[in-house]
């Protein structure tokens, strides 16, 4: 009998190779040669399934990944640069189902609070690294000035908004690395992430990677492969 973990990896693999709709209990049967009976040993039914699929994928694409990175010893810049051979490794179908989980998002509230989720934990997670390359004894480079966005200080007073950094630098601000915030440059990085898996076709890892190596001249401490 197939074990809690092999439905849900078929589960992904369905999800991944024909999206949200093609995750039946008859299509994961089928996938695994098993009967019903064996669904629900685990599962109560299709609904249960499908919130603990999105459980299963977050702890996969996200949790695994950051507990790896944290086990590596060194300055952020290590950190940073097994971060990236984790997320730009070949595993398979992770990029099309990356972009399944996205699309499954937009028609379901489950998915889409779970996808909500996982952003914001990806990004805040980036958003340690940087600030913890940045720390004032940290061994970092400086960072390269960059200019103000437009209504950034109107948007830094709204209401209920993120903190928004002063980004033209000690130049300005007379601040270091480690009093800046690092928000901007982390949504940055992912966002390079999601766009690159939703080009078609997707972009490859290694295409990718020259670009992440592009932008780590904007973070303290970078380039990471270099740390």
């Amino acid at each position: 009998m197939a074990g809690k973990r092999d439905w849900l990896e078929a589960g992904l693999a369905a999800l991944a190779a024909d999206g949200a709709g093609a995750v039946t209990i008859d299509r994961l049967c089928g996938d695994l040669g098993l009967t019903k009976g064996s669904f629900y040993h685990h599962f109560k039914g299709i609904t249960g399934f499908r919130t603990e699929l999105l459980a299963h994928f977050e702890a996969e694409s996200t949790t695994r990944f950051i507990e790896a990175v944290e086990g590596v010893s060194g300055p952020a810049g290590a950190k940073f640069a097994r971060l990236l051979d984790l997320a730009l490794a070949d595993e398979g179908d992770r990029p099309g189902l990356e972009v399944a989980v996205r699309a499954w998002a937009l028609g379901d509230a489950e998915a889409r609070a779970a996808q909500r989720r996982i952003d914001e934990r990806r990004i805040a997670y980036l958003h340690e690294l940087l600030t913890e390359s940045a720390a004032p004894d940290a061994a970092t480079d400086a960072c390269p000035t960059l200019s103000p966005s437009p209504g950034a200080a109107s948007r830094a007073t709204a209401p209920g908004a993120a903190a928004v950094p002063s980004e033209a630098g000690d130049a300005r601000t007379g601040k270091d690395d480690g009093a800046r915030d690092w928000l901007p440059l982390a949504r940055l990085l992912y966002l390079v992430l999601v766009g690159g898996g939703h080009l078609v076709p997707p972009l490859p890892a290694g295409e990718l990677r020259d670009i992440y190596r592009l932008a780590s001249r904007l973070a303290p401490g970078g380039p990471w492969e270099e740390a």
